[in-house]
């Protein structure tokens, strides 16, 4: 009979983090002056598949003002490519040109003289939009890969000469390979990201605040520059020195799951976990929020000190997780909580919960030997009871030793390299016995 029990609790965390940037710097463009930024087209910008993912920050004047493309990779809507812009309604829309179909997408508007993150992911079926970590809208679009545009990555315009400009901030732009997920976007697009990030193929941050390039933090080099030429030019945006609001401290965690190993019913077992903030800068934007959800269900048995917070640099904080098990039968048991922060390497992080609820204890001791003569041999010996399995290796004279073994029956399983494995299917462990 098998005796578990599996809760996978998820419960996402909208944080609203204070409006301050960490200081970097961000492009101001003008539709009357036709300001733009150009990145030559390169393989890893022209995608032709049918996963995209676009997103960046952005702060446009008053809505009427508006009429503008805000990234594009593409000319008109005959060209092909894809590309996000704002309405003169203030909405906000990505255009995808592929095999099967051809549009715009999107009906959210955004607020004027405020910082909005936007974003729009394209999975060959689907058409979503985001603002400010959020799901707006999705549009159902089996439309296959994205045709081909040999045109320059832009920002602030696209192709036509005389319209379609933005007005406006832009900031933090990313463009990647594949459809990132809901829970990606939300983890991510008030922090700072490494630049190293799988599908990442275009990451421009704008914190250089003067000069012609702007600089691409992915491998892929595509470097830009501003204007419609890069010398100097009366196209080029403004450097504007107070960027998006993003965070960027980074953190360090001593555990990544919680196993509260062998426990008696009724007893109750602690577990410490250490996390610190490991940045070196004495700012404010290097603070890390952190919040572990997900213990609404399991309050009955789990408590949590410090399940909440603020990191400056430098900072360590202990969580204590304490875990009751009064009232539970015998058996494994496994459950998930959620730790959440806005730094820059760990946003989301799923965290196992582990305990083995047993009546009592034996061991297990073995030798594993050729069966010819008893030399000894080397092995890999492999214990399983339900879904629990201990992988242990035997010493030089071919023993293994397995202490404080809840009484149960096992299958035990041994392998040696050059010989057919060995397989006992019933090993029955007994309590305070070998």
């Amino acid at each position: 009979m098998r005796i578990s029990a599996f809760l996978t609790v998820i419960i996402l965390l909208i944080f609203c983090f204070p409006q301050n940037s960490i200081g970097g710097s961000c492009l101001r463009f003008d539709l009357d002056d036709h300001f733009e930024a150009n990145v030559p087209n390169s393989e890893s910008t022209n995608i032709t598949d049918d996963q995209l993912t676009m997103e960046c920050w952005i702060q446009p004047p008053e809505i009427p003002a508006l009429n503008a493309i805000i990234c594009s990779d593409g000319g008109n809507a005959n060209i092909g490519g894809w590309k996000l812009r704002i309405t003169p309604a203030g909405l906000f829309q990505i255009f995808i040109a592929s095999e099967d179909a051809v549009g715009w997408h999107g009906d959210e508007a955004v607020e004027a003289e405020e910082w909005t993150h936007v974003a729009a992911t394209y999975d060959g079926e689907t058409v979503s939009i985001y603002l400010n970590g959020e799901l707006s809208n999705d549009f159902p679009l089996e439309g296959g890969d994205i045709l081909e545009c040999d045109h320059p990555f832009r920002f602030g315009r696209r192709d036509a000469d005389v319209a379609n400009f933005y007005s406006g901030l832009i900031d933090e732009a990313r463009l990647w390979n594949i459809a990132r997920t809901a829970e990606e976007i939300e983890a991510n697009y008030q922090r700072q990201i490494r630049g190293d990030e799988e599908g990442l193929v275009g990451y421009w941050r704008f914190d250089e605040n003067e000069g012609q390039v702007i600089n691409d933090l992915t491998e892929f080099e595509n470097h830009g520059f501003l204007g419609a030429e890069e010398d100097e030019d009366d196209r080029d945006p403004e450097w504007v020195e107070e960027g998006a609001p993003l965070f960027a401290g980074e953190i360090e965690m001593s555990l990544e799951e919680l196993d509260f190993g062998n426990i008696i019913p009724g007893d109750s077992v602690s577990i410490e976990m250490t996390i610190i903030n490991v940045s070196d800068e004495e700012d404010g934007n290097m603070d890390v929020e952190y919040l572990f959800t997900g213990l609404e269900d399991l309050a009955e048995f789990l408590q949590v000190d410090n399940e909440e917070g603020i990191l400056e640099p430098g900072d360590t904080t202990t969580i204590n997780f304490q875990l009751n098990s009064e009232g539970f039968e015998t058996g494994y048991y496994e459950w998930e909580i959620i730790f959440n922060s806005n730094s820059m390497n760990i946003g989301r992080l799923e965290i196992p919960v582990m305990a083995w609820v047993v009546t009592g204890f034996g061991s297990m001791t073995g030798t594993v030997s050729k069966v010819e003569n008893g030399d000894p041999l080397q092995a890999v010996v492999r214990i399983t009871w339900d879904e629990v399995q201990i992988e242990i290796e035997t010493n030089e004279n071919g023993e293994f030793t397995v202490e404080e073994l809840p009484a149960e029956t096992y299958t035990v399983a041994c392998e040696v390299e050059g010989y057919l494995p060995y397989l006992n299917e019933e090993v029955e462990v007994l309590e305070e016995r070998t």
